[in-house]
């Protein structure tokens, strides 16, 4: 299916009031906690280590800590990993009583996967494998959970029951598959996607039975092209393809993996799906340069909104989230035609296309990430500081003068950091 992406709209794009100087109202601290050592790992951009009301997070030695989201007090400690933190991430497990954490030894030789309590960081099992693995992945089935590993050293990807770690199938991909690229679950189903590749050579989509090991289908990409899964439903799978001489997103069917229809962009491109839309951001060189939004039913493809900001400061999508009927757009671009590169998220109307509001932090911001509360207050870390605004886009408050921020977490309320080496809370 063809269709032109964009309807070409100039528009100037406003910066929220925390470009223009408003300081006042500050993040407002709750608690801070010193763990004395430098926390080089913690958890990633989902926040999927954050097991109830306990942050998990790791030292350089592979030392793990409990920490209480709400008074900021350490819970427990275990240094019986069996490894250090090169390459470590943690898993929550479907009812936060137990988490599953990888590690890797120093020389990368040897790695361990452990599943440890919630409660007091003890260790339920551990299995290990020779050599690296790509992060865990779960998928959450009807009466069990399943953490889907690539093991390079086997060219297999392998499923554990993470429960007990029993160890319950292994898929060979073949014998020249050298890379896991990706791993997406899809929420509400026992499959997930895996995109393998073998160099230059060829590149398979396959939509595995997370129970089994047994794939449901699978599809050969064209290796010319690029390609990141960008979402996975009950209904569709989303595959991000970028190259010469078209880019866009393929839909497919998730039951039969027909493809249903392709949204052709142009440029550096990211995808969102929500709310039964699937919205596209990419940058555009005609009739100006700039980048743009469109948004297609995910079943049937036919646009609903699409439209263009035209933005001389060379910008690159980097991703975008559907919040409430917002697209919420992270878009790259240099600062009054200087190298500096910042971050300004665009809130846009899925419905219409327009824009609601934008901002752009106060400083240097390479980050894409943010995290929203409960009460829908979004924060996002960047290099000086925190700032928060609300779903439309509004300035809330801004945390200036703070380095070191690894990544947060947005609680009901509030929102947890984790700096290079303490943990503090601030109201949202």
């Amino acid at each position: 299916m063809t269709r032109a992406l964009f309807v070409a709209l100039s528009v100037t794009v406003l910066l929220a009031a925390a470009a223009c100087g408003v300081d006042a109202q500050r993040l407002t601290s709750l608690w801070k906690k010193d763990l004395g050592l430098s926390v080089l790992t913690t958890f990633n951009a989902a926040g999927s280590a954050v097991a109830g009301d306990t942050i998990i997070a790791t030292d350089e030695w592979g030392m793990l800590f409990g920490v209480s989201a709400e008074t900021g007090s350490v819970l427990w400690t275990n240094n019986n990993t069996g490894g250090y933190v090169a390459g470590a991430s943690f898993v929550a497990g479907p009812h936060n009583d137990f988490f599953v954490g990888v590690f890797t030894t120093a020389t990368e030789q040897m790695t361990y996967i452990s599943a440890f309590k919630t409660t007091d960081g003890s260790m339920l099992w551990n299995s290990s494998t020779t050599g690296p693995l790509a992060a865990p992945v779960v998928n959450v089935g009807v009466s069990d959970l399943v953490a889907v590993f690539f093991i390079p050293s086997l060219n297999a990807v392998v499923g554990y029951d993470i429960y007990s770690g029993t160890q319950l199938w292994t898929y060979v991909a073949g014998s020249n598959i050298t890379t896991l690229t990706s791993v997406t679950m899809c929420p509400g189903t026992k499959y997930v996607v895996l995109y393998l590749t073998t160099g230059t050579a060829q590149a398979f989509l396959v939509h595995l039975d997370s129970y089994t090991g047994e794939p449901h289908w699978k599809w050969l990409a064209n290796t010319q092209f690029q390609y990141v899964v960008s979402s996975c439903t009950m209904r569709t799978v989303a595959v991000a393809q970028s190259g010469f001489p078209t880019s866009g997103v393929i839909v497919f069917d998730a039951a039969t993996g027909w493809q249903r229809f392709m949204v052709p962009t142009g440029g550096t491109m990211v995808a969102g799906l929500g709310d039964g839309l699937l919205c596209l951001a990419g940058g555009i060189t005609t009739p100006a340069p700039g980048w743009g939004v469109i948004c297609v039913d995910e079943d049937a493809g036919f646009t609903v909104s699409n439209t263009t900001y035209v933005d001389p400061t060379n910008p690159v999508p980097l991703t975008l989230n559907i919040e409430d009927g917002r697209a919420v757009v992270a878009v790259e671009f240099d600062m009054n035609g200087s190298s500096n590169q910042y971050t300004n998220f665009t809130f846009v109307d899925v419905a219409t296309g327009s824009i609601l509001n934008a901002f752009t932090p106060p400083t240097t911001a390479t980050t894409s990430f943010y995290a929203r509360a409960g009460n829908g207050n979004m924060v996002v870390p960047f290099l000086a500081g925190l700032t928060a605004w609300d779903i439309n886009g509004k300035f809330v408050a801004r945390k200036t003068t703070v380095h070191g921020i690894l990544t947060a977490v947005a609680r009901k309320s509030s929102v947890v950091v984790i700096y290079q080496n303490w943990i503090e809370a601030f109201s949202l």
